[in-house]
């Protein structure tokens, strides 16, 4: 299997939303989870950020209850993009 991400720096995918419920109606904040891409299909296999520790390291949660922001603008998350760039070693939202 071929993916967009070839050169990714881990063996997850990662799923960046809107807090919402609703798809079609902004958020105040962005959301991650994080699955093995051999699971994808496995609602069990997936972890939720929950914030990042003392040492700057994320925490993660198997409970989507348990999830945090990891981008925060009041009414104004709505269908983000996010990609990595490798030559600045860095991820982009746009």
């Amino acid at each position: 299997m071929t993916w967009a991400d070839d050169g990714a720096r881990d063996d997850f995918a990662y799923v960046y939303s809107p807090d919402r419920d609703n798809a079609y109606e902004p958020g105040n904040s962005l959301v991650l989870a994080r699955v093995p891409r051999n699971r994808l299909r496995e609602r069990d296999a997936y972890e939720f950020f929950v914030q990042s520790n003392f040492d700057g390291r994320p925490g993660w949660s198997d409970d989507i209850r348990q999830r945090g922001a990891v981008f925060s603008h009041p009414g104004g998350c709505y269908r983000s993009s996010i990609t990595y760039n490798a030559g600045l070693k860095r991820y982009l939202l746009i």
